[in-house]
């Protein structure tokens, strides 16, 4: 029974890790874009004229490392590059589906 308790409360520290990846669009739109293609350049990812330093700053210190913490990006900083990281595959079908029924 100890085991399973083990075993539960990992997954749900995996599965709260990715719903917290998942909380915020910015990181949303990134990992779209990735789906779609990888890798890309960073600077992709960024906002509209009006919110190009926020969502620099806001990307540069947040989300994409919270991501690569995670391992569902590579983020090479000194490239400017970011791709698909070791766990992407495993939040693509949760990725698809949140595409799927965002609007």
């Amino acid at each position: 029974m100890k085991q399973t308790t083990n075993q539960n409360t990992r997954k749900s520290a995996t599965l709260d890790r990715i719903f917290d990846v998942f909380s915020h669009q910015s990181r949303r739109r990134i990992l779209s874009k990735l789906a779609t293609d990888s890798p890309r350049d960073e600077g992709e990812f960024e906002g509209k004229n009006e919110e190009l330093e926020r969502s620099l700053i806001s990307n540069t210190h947040v989300h994409l490392p919270k991501l690569a913490d995670g391992g569902f990006i590579e983020w090479n900083r000194e490239e400017g590059t970011v791709a698909h990281g070791p766990r992407f595959e495993e939040i693509l079908p949760l990725l698809e589906t949140i595409e799927n029924h965002e609007n």
